[in-house]
């Protein structure tokens, strides 16, 4: 594995989390994340939603992360905001005021004839997580477009 991955896959802890945000309609929204480790720490399951006040559903999501053939860190995810299950690289790893942050990408963002994303997944230094979504349609600005950052819970 590389370093980036071995650092990534070493601070992530198996938990729900919770937190509010806001989504690319400007909408608030109750995020929920569910971290399982898979096979010894090797990879890591993410389940993710995000609910409107009055119940909607406005992203469902379920993700793997782990290292990809050439070892660096590997973002896979089928969720109802997009109809194919995509594979999106390690595009760089940034540390800012104690915050780590992975930026997973498909697509190129400057490509406006196609549509692009960056996931993005941050880990405070209280063990906080962090989840952004940038997108850009085809013909469309590419910019962040919903975040949320979440806070362990004893919810079930």
């Amino acid at each position: 594995m590389s370093a980036a991955a071995d650092e990534l896959l070493g601070l992530l802890r198996s938990g729900r989390y919770r937190g509010e945000g806001i989504n690319h309609e400007g909408q608030p929204f109750s995020g929920a994340l569910e971290l399982r480790s898979l096979l010894g720490q090797r990879a890591w399951a993410l389940t993710f939603s995000a609910q409107g006040a009055g119940g909607e559903d406005y992203h469902r999501e379920e993700t793997l992360l782990g290292p990809g053939p050439e070892g660096a860190p590997l973002l896979v995810s089928l969720n109802t905001n997009d109809p194919l299950l995509r594979s999106y690289a390690l595009r760089r790893a940034e540390a800012r005021e104690g915050v780590r942050r992975w930026v997973f990408g498909w697509g190129s963002p400057a490509a406006r004839e196609t549509y692009r994303c960056e996931i993005s997944l941050e880990v405070y230094p209280n063990g906080d997580l962090g989840y952004r979504y940038a997108w850009g349609l085809p013909g469309g600005e590419f910019a962040e477009r919903s975040g949320v950052r979440l806070r362990a819970s004893q919810e079930r």
